[in-house]
């Protein structure tokens, strides 16, 4: 992400010939995706304000690091002062 200290980053629009700012409390909002890196695909929603192009809805994402694997998983047990959790991946 382009700025994470400030909390934003700008994302390439595939096909087009501008980028997209992309505001953190977006992916934060939006299946808990708040840490994307420089590199990564993302599956979003484009709009359009007085200031320009911006992400409105991250639907999905895909991590440039091949040691990651995107999965649908329910969370089982979470321990919040700890800061860690267990899941359970669905379908395996």
């Amino acid at each position: 992400m382009g700025n994470p200290e400030q909390g934003y980053g700008f994302v390439d629009v595939e096909g087009e010939e501008f980028q997209a700012f992309l505001h953190a409390e977006v992916l934060q909002n939006d299946q808990n995706t708040d840490r994307v890196f420089d590199g990564d695909k993302i599956l979003c929603d484009i709009a359009k304000n007085h200031k320009g192009h911006f992400v409105k809805n991250v639907h999905d994402f895909e991590a440039k690091d091949s040691n990651v694997e995107i999965v649908d998983a329910k969370v089982i047990r979470m321990f919040p002062d700890r800061k860690y959790g267990f899941v359970e991946v669905k379908g395996g």
